[in-house]
């Protein structure tokens, strides 16, 4: 129910990720506390949020059935050319050179070269764009509930990218989001629609923004993360009772594999089998025991285990009918169940990604699988792609991470870890000052002060 006396907020919610970073966190509590939050999310979620976020200020309402009008498509594809990054470079010989398409490859590369080096041509698109797409979809959505600010958490969404054009062409207030740290530079769809303000988590993805978006550094504000608040304002489950739970020893150091999921599970079979042989037989790995989980984006089940291994569940997490992979819900049992997976471990096995994130907010050695279970794989099959992604240098730089070119430097890294934790610690710290921005457990509070910083 909509108070008329409070000024009403309007948030679409269509990726699971998002709920976890602004429902899931202190976000939306925060916003309640002043104004009604209207959250649009796709009908089939409906029942999930209401039972779990729906309260006082706060109204949960199904987004209308989206299809998207030809000239809008025709535009959206554009904007895949106005990064021009070694990442887009990477992921396009992907998408074309190993199916075969390389004159596709090459006409890509062109157009990236146009547009990702001619702000006057962007802007063109940018302003043919909204000249002539508009959204119908949400006329009504705005005209029952007159929503004096809307918050777009993810720019680069197309559904969302409705609902900011109808915010726009209000002339109501709007404030947009990336929702991660590599979306700019991947390039999964650039920004379309400008919103009045931006908010971002650090200041390495706001300079991403200024160069690669065309949009103004005086409009866009650093707040932090606030999925990692909770790293900070919970107590993590006792060590006794993590292990407890998942038939571990709580006596033993313990080496966390994180695989690399929905990429290429030949490879995580493969190092995990390498992982469990030196726990198992290894002298240098006495009283050492590994734990594994699924990536969050996996598909298919942990099946390759030995006994011996610890096999962390996600047994939380939903899936929907049909429903794609940016679909999946993260709940906070789960969210939680990965915190004390990281703070209990002692050494953290996994690839490149926003884990060593994760694991450096906790202090814990990280180290980099960057071989391949084969030698002389292709180099657009191989790990070592990874680690020339734009967004990942940083992390690189800052010396809290160790890369293992083989199994050899595998072995060794995990071993001096284990020996002395304590090495690479200020480079973690370093990480994670740069990655959070302040890592101080109020990312949440700056990120709702952010927002209704607009409302007059």
């Amino acid at each position: 129910m909509i108070d008329n006396l409070m000024k009403t907020v309007l948030i679409p919610i269509f990726h699971g990720h998002i709920a976890r970073n602004i429902l899931r966190t202190g976000v939306l509590p925060e916003l309640a506390k002043k104004v009604e939050i209207v959250l649009i999310v796709p009908d089939f979620k409906k029942e999930l949020y209401q039972k779990e976020f729906g309260g006082t200020n706060i109204s949960i309402v199904s987004a209308p059935r989206i299809k998207f009008p030809g000239l809008e498509r025709f535009f959206r594809s554009f904007y895949y050319y106005f990064v021009d990054t070694e990442t887009v470079k990477i992921v396009q010989q992907e998408q074309f050179i190993l199916n075969g398409s390389e004159f596709r490859y090459l006409w890509s590369r062109i157009w990236t070269n146009v547009f990702g080096h001619a702000k006057i041509l962007r802007q063109v698109i940018r302003w043919l764009d909204d000249l002539l797409v508009k959204d119908t979809l949400f006329i009504q959505m705005f005209d029952q509930y007159k929503p004096d600010l809307v918050f777009i958490p993810s720019l680069t969404s197309d559904e969302e990218g409705l609902i900011l054009r109808q915010a726009k062409a209000r002339l109501v207030p709007t404030v947009g989001m990336f929702r991660s740290w590599d979306t700019v530079t991947v390039n999964k769809g650039n920004l379309r629609v400008s919103p009045d303000k931006i908010i971002v988590h650090t200041e390495f993805l706001k300079s991403d923004v200024v160069e690669y978006t065309d949009y103004s550094k005086d409009k866009i504000e650093v707040v932090g993360m606030s999925h990692f608040d909770y790293y900070l304002t919970e107590k993590r489950i006792s060590r006794e009772k993590f292990f407890d739970n998942i038939g571990g020893d709580r006596n033993k150091k313990t080496i966390y594999f994180m695989p690399i999921g929905l990429s290429d599970q030949t490879e995580d079979k493969h190092m995990l089998a390498l992982l469990e042989s030196w726990v198992h037989n290894d002298p240098a790995f006495l009283n050492t025991q590994l734990m594994v989980s699924s990536h969050p984006n996996a598909t298919k089940p942990i099946d390759y285990a030995s006994p011996e291994t610890l096999l962390l569940k996600f047994s939380k997490t939903i899936d929907f009918p049909d429903g794609k992979l940016t679909d999946r819900e993260i709940t906070k049992d789960d969210m939680e169940l990965m915190a004390s997976a990281i703070y209990h471990s002692d050494v953290i096995v996994n690839y490149q990604g926003t884990t060593s994130i994760d694991a450096s907010a906790f202090d814990k050695p990280v180290v980099n699988i960057a071989f391949d279970s084969t030698k002389n794989k292709p180099y657009l099959q191989s790990v070592r792609r990874f680690y020339q992604f734009t967004h990942y240098q940083p992390i690189l730089k800052s010396g809290g991470v160790r890369l293992a070119k083989s199994s050899e430097e595998l072995k060794n890294e995990i071993i001096e870890y284990l020996r002395n934790p304590a090495r690479d610690t200020e480079g973690r710290r370093r990480m994670v000052r740069e990655q959070t921005f302040k890592y101080d457990g109020k990312a949440s509070e700056r990120t709702a002060h952010a927002i209704l910083s607009l409302l007059k």
